[in-house]
């Protein structure tokens, strides 16, 4: 039935049905988009409820435990509070002097581990890199030149989600986010430092984080 329909259509036909299937892909692609912005949108919220739930405690101190007080590590000596409830607590600082505390005020003893080594990052011409900027911000674009230790690099901007990524062209007045150059526009680029850069991998075909940048973007929380 699919040849014989093939061959009945006229050309014409077959510009409309590649038309009408490059539209349903790109629906596809902007509909999984939209409900992975939902699905970080309902974790952050879920993630901002629990940081201000009120009276909830998500930590067992005990007497005899080493704790933490305004920074300073202090023994527990004695807990007081009502129907099991701790609500003070008798602290001694390092240097001997007895304090009483309100319980929440108090803080287990963070556990000791070796920051987080960023490996050093080598970016070739083609690669999507990111950088931080002197604000914190992090900041995106693919390499398009490179000169000993400086990069130049044509900018692009996320999509919320920070999975899909398209570049910056200007006009000289105004800055346009686009996949592909508008008339009367160049690219928007800038010349990066090769020691800036903490990420570099590719995008695929439709401009989205392959899996391996989008895993060591998530493994320096940028996304």
């Amino acid at each position: 039935m699919w040849r014989c329909l093939r061959q009945s259509c006229s050309s014409t036909d077959h510009e409309a049905v590649a038309m009408i299937a490059q539209q349903c892909e790109s629906l596809v692609k902007y509909e999984l988009e939209l409900r992975d912005e939902k699905a970080r949108a309902n974790n952050m919220r879920r993630d901002i409820a629990e940081g201000v739930a009120p009276q909830v405690t998500r930590f067992d101190i005990r007497v005899e435990d080493q704790a933490s007080y305004d920074g300073h590590k202090v023994t527990v000596v004695e807990l007081t509070g009502a129907d099991g409830l701790s609500q003070t607590a008798a602290i001694r600082m390092a240097s001997g002097e007895m304090k009483t505390v309100q319980y929440r005020d108090l803080r287990p003893l963070a556990v000791g581990r070796p920051p987080r080594k960023i490996p050093d990052v080598q970016a070739s011409i083609g690669e999507f890199i990111m950088w931080m900027d002197e604000d914190g911000e992090w900041i995106g674009g693919m390499v398009r030149a490179a000169e000993k230790n400086d990069l130049r690099v044509h900018m692009m901007e996320g999509s919320t989600s920070g999975l899909a990524w398209l570049y910056l062209w200007t006009d000289g007045d105004a800055t346009y986010r686009r996949l592909k150059k508008p008339d009367g526009t160049e690219s928007l680029n800038m010349t990066v430092s090769a020691d800036q850069v903490r990420v570099s991998g590719t995008l695929t075909k439709t401009n989205r984080l392959s899996d391996v940048t989008r895993r060591r973007m998530e493994d320096l929380e940028i996304i």
